[in-house]
């Protein structure tokens, strides 16, 4: 992130695209931590908050989509887990 000039108003400080990510994402924490209630959006909220950041609908249409049938990381086609490990003490 770019130091704002000193005699530059912060309103007129742009931020890339990172910075913005970062910037939300951890404002987003702050708030989660002192809210006294979980924060939601529905798709409706989510896909007018796109609009003001310029994003189409649409992406964020196909994003939860794609969010919706995604497999677990941790598991495979059949929904077990990748691996299983066994530990066994021998005497």
């Amino acid at each position: 992130m770019r130091d704002a000039m000193p005699d530059e108003p912060q309103s007129r400080r742009l931020f890339n695209e990172k910075d913005v990510g970062i910037i939300l994402k951890r404002a987003s924490e702050m708030q989660e931590s002192t809210a006294s209630t979980r924060f939601g959006l529905s798709l409706e909220e989510l896909k007018q908050v796109a609009v003001d950041a310029g994003i189409d609908p649409r992406h964020i249409e196909a994003a939860v989509s794609e969010m919706d049938h995604r497999l677990p990381e941790e598991t495979n086609f059949w929904g077990g887990p990748l691996w299983v490990a066994r530990e066994v003490i021998v005497e």
